[in-house]
């Protein structure tokens, strides 16, 4: 430490009141030099107890660092744990369903196979139970005469032919006897106009009856009649399966037995109704009877039963539709009729 030494006057003329002053001041320097050193020592503590914060402060960063980074670390694999879980899980899922699938693929195709099979079983037995009626039937031809035909249904009064039959000696009804009695109404109401002797009074009442009937009926169940024997029909020829079949089932059935026709003078061509003309486009025979048969129930069909099948089919849909060709006309050409007769009626 520094000693303090006054000048050499003070110590010279001021004798011991100098000393006192000189250890005064030597004990104030050394007091300040101990405020110094105790307060560089605190700087110092202070700046290690910030040293020491400070590094304590950073080891906790990065502990907390540290635990974050594991925590997601954590996290990142629980989460990869639960995708290949989910993914697991789905494949899982998809191969059972698969499985399903297949199972129920496989089901279906045996339940088809077996329905197939019953199908072709169904098929073969009507195959053979219509062979041996066609051989029954056969021979019931060479043994004897056939059976004479079940009785006819009684026909609807509305005025229409009793002559008239299919060629299975059946009456005509529905559709195609609606159409008839319309065109022998018409033909007889033209035969009793030129009379002179009744004049416009018996021409009236027989308009009058004419007019009576009503609307012609439609005859929806002879029309199923209709259909049913044709189908019936066209099934015996595809069952015989040969020209020496079809030509023996023609010669057995009588021609269809014509309606008598007007002379051409007393009702022409452009006079006549629509259903005249309807009904003598094809010899008075009905469009539904008259239709060509199809070419393919007459053909023997390579695997038996199939061919038949389909030559059944397409025999229901081809009548089907010449069923609604023939309503939606004859519905037509009657609108068209009623309006004719609303119109004379209206100017007489």
């Amino acid at each position: 430490m520094k000693v303090y030494r006054p000048p050499f006057i003070l110590e010279r003329y001021n004798g011991p009141k100098v000393d006192r002053l000189l250890l005064q001041l030597q004990e104030q320097q050394r007091q300040k030099e101990l405020e110094r050193e105790r307060l560089e020592r605190d700087r110092m503590e202070r700046e290690r107890l910030e040293r020491e914060r400070l590094e304590r402060e950073r080891l906790e960063r990065e502990r907390l660092e540290k635990e974050r980074l594991e925590r997601d670390r954590l996290e990142q694999e629980q989460l990869e744990r639960q995708e290949r879980e989910r993914q697991e899980r789905d494949r899982q899922e998809r191969l059972e369903r698969e499985r399903q699938d297949r199972e129920r693929q496989d089901r279906e195709q045996l339940e088809w196979e077996r329905q197939e099979r019953e199908r072709q079983e169904q098929l073969e037995r009507e195959q053979l139970e219509w062979e041996r009626e066609r051989k029954l039937s056969n021979a019931g031809v060479i043994q004897g005469p056939p059976a004479p035909p079940p009785p006819a249904p009684p026909l609807p009064v509305s005025g229409f032919p009793k002559g008239l039959m299919y060629e299975d000696h059946r009456p005509i009804t529905g559709l195609a006897a609606a159409l008839a009695g319309a065109k022998l109404r018409k033909v007889s109401r033209n035969e009793e106009s030129p009379n002179p002797s009744g004049g416009s009074s018996s021409a009236s009442p027989k308009t009058d009856s004419g007019r009576g009937n009503g609307p012609l009926p439609l005859g929806g169940s002879g029309l199923m009649e209709e259909m049913s024997a044709l189908l019936a029909r066209r099934r015996r020829i595809a069952e015989k399966g040969s020209s020496e079949a079809e030509q023996k089932e023609e010669k057995s059935e009588e021609p269809e037995p014509s309606v008598s026709k007007p002379p051409s003078t007393s009702t022409p061509e452009l006079t006549r109704k629509p259903w005249e003309r309807t009904n003598t486009m094809n010899g008075s025979k009905s469009p539904v009877i008259s239709r060509p048969k199809s070419a393919s129930t007459g053909q023997p069909s390579t695997n038996g039963v199939q061919a038949e099948g389909l030559d059944y089919d397409r025999l229901k849909q081809d009548i089907l539709d010449e069923m609604r060709k023939e309503l939606t006309k004859l519905k037509e050409e009657l609108i068209d009729a009623i309006r004719q007769e609303l119109n004379k009626s209206n100017t007489t």
